[in-house]
């Protein structure tokens, strides 16, 4: 049967589909999160995303680079979404881990 959007107990289906969706999202990012192989993946995911950089080129690698960011701020809205503090700690655990790199420990 296809969607009626004028249907109320279609629309609250999809409502409830849609929220139990998110839910299992969520979940599914705070269990990612709570393992050090998840965060490794996760920073390194972010990382090459290059959220930070600037994705200009002067020609069609723009674009390229663009659709890679865009999937990295995807990424990082939905963690963000799931769990409001994940991202700051990836941030303090991966930046402790370059300092003690760079200073050899």
């Amino acid at each position: 049967m296809p969607y009626n959007a004028a249907d109320k107990l279609q629309v609250g289906e999809a409502k409830h589909n849609a929220k139990n969706k998110q839910h299992q999202l969520n979940a599914d990012y705070k269990k990612l999160m709570t393992e050090p192989w998840g965060r490794r993946l996760m920073w390194r995911w972010l990382s090459e995303a290059g959220l930070y950089q600037n994705c200009f080129t002067g020609n069609s690698e723009t674009y390229f680079r663009l659709g890679i960011q865009a999937a990295g701020q995807r990424m990082l809205s939905e963690l963000v979404t799931a769990d409001k503090t994940a991202y700051a700690r990836l941030l303090i655990e991966f930046n402790e881990d370059d300092t003690d790199a760079k200073s050899g420990k």
